[in-house]
């Protein structure tokens, strides 16, 4: 059925959190003449169309019913098609990466601008958003020919309106709360605007793996269903190294982006001891958030940066072997579980059907690089390369 104009302008005043007297005054009217509308008694004069769409942000087409109507089935097939293009597209390089990231903002854009309240179709927009933000911010792509530094802080804040809106329109319901407060976080910490960012920050729980896997280990230990507390408190301890680490990269990226390289260095080195602390032995460790290449190419970075070029290619070379290792025992023993008691409760296999391919990650995390170009020539940078190069191209 289809909605009246006055339905409409009551489900918008309501999404956008306004009462009528708060829309009246935004207009200029009296909240008597709000109320006719939403009670389909009067309707509002043509001079007020503009400022109203205005005001709840949306095309004037839809005061009239005239779009989102099938919101739903239209948003599915838009993502369904960015979905293919995505699958089938491929980047010659970072500075392609970053113009077709921005060409499918643009899309979204559009998109939000047809159906401004559906949550979903936000929350791609927010996230592609910041995907785009990170493309500029890579390594050898910052490029204002690309992206002006003003389209830069445009696309951030709209990225945290899109993000206020999703929570809005979630009002009372977990859905995309907390990844959307997060993107915010890092949106306003780009931005400069920390205390934006900290007051964000404060609204989130302190730790969801204590909400989650913690109650339910209580509530296993309470009731003495001891096996279910001890896979409980594994993902716990797995989630809590995993941060660790995270957080011991994300430590070093700051020593490193203040020059102290060699603290920065000490810093990802602990990544890996961690790593080889808690697994001992074994030849491959769970899916940890963070891609391999982030234990070993950023610390022969900064060892590149203090002139320490032979240990940079033999850190180099660890991971040339370690991803080859990693990547055999993946594909071959996904479903044998850890050998530690602390981690063997714990289901490592996300997506038994993804094989790890060494090939692909050594060449994205070295070879493409610009950062490791100036190596080449070097009789063991060279062997290196020459051992990628001769790795079978499939997982």
């Amino acid at each position: 059925m289809n909605e009246t104009m006055g339905q409409i302008i009551r489900r918008l005043r309501k999404n956008a959190d306004l009462t009528q007297e708060e829309l009246a005054e935004q207009l200029g009217i009296t909240y008597q003449a709000v109320s006719r509308w939403e009670n389909d008694t009067g309707m509002p004069d043509i001079s007020q169309l503009v400022p109203l769409a205005n005001v709840f942000d949306v095309p004037i087409d839809v005061l009239f019913g005239r779009v989102g109507q099938n919101a739903d089935e239209e948003v599915e097939a838009f993502e369904a098609r960015l979905l293919n293009d995505e699958q089938s597209h491929e980047s010659v390089d970072d500075r392609e990466e970053l113009r077709w990231r921005l060409n499918r903002m643009d899309q979204y854009r559009k998109m939000v601008e047809m159906h401004p309240n559906n949550v979903k179709l936000l929350y791609s927009a927010m996230t592609e958003g910041i995907y785009a933000v990170s493309d500029y911010e890579a390594d050898n792509v910052n490029d204002t020919a690309v992206l002006s530094p003003d389209d830069y802080r445009a696309l951030l804040e709209e990225c945290i309106k899109w993000g206020d809106r999703v929570v809005r329109l979630e009002a009372g319901t977990e859905g995309y709360f907390y990844s959307v407060r997060c993107q915010q976080i890092g949106a306003y910490v780009r931005l400069g605007e920390k205390e934006k960012a900290f007051k964000i920050a404060e609204t989130l729980p302190k730790s969801l793996s204590d909400i989650v896997y913690g109650q339910q280990a209580e509530i296993a230990r309470l009731t003495e269903d001891r096996e279910s507390e001890i896979k409980s408190r594994a993902l716990m301890v797995f989630l809590l190294l995993e941060e660790l680490e995270n957080q011991a990269v994300l430590m070093a990226y700051a020593y490193r982006d203040s020059g102290q390289y060699a603290d920065a260095g000490e810093c990802l080195a602990f990544s890996r001891r961690l790593e080889t602390a808690v697994y001992g032995g074994e030849a491959w460790s769970p899916p940890f958030v963070l891609p391999v290449d982030y234990r070993f190419t950023p610390q022969a970075a900064c060892l590149l940066q203090e002139r320490r070029e032979d240990e940079a290619i033999t850190l180099l070379e660890e991971y040339f072997d370690y991803a080859v290792r990693h990547a055999e025992a993946w594909n071959t023993r996904l479903n044998e579980p850890s050998a530690s008691p602390l981690l063997r409760p714990v289901p490592w296999t996300y997506n038994p059907e993804v094989k790890r391919n060494p090939k692909k990650e050594l060449t994205d995390g070295i070879l493409t690089r610009k950062t490791f170009e100036h190596l080449r020539g070097n009789p063991r940078f060279d062997v290196l390369v020459k051992k990628i190069e001769e790795l079978p191209n499939e997982g």
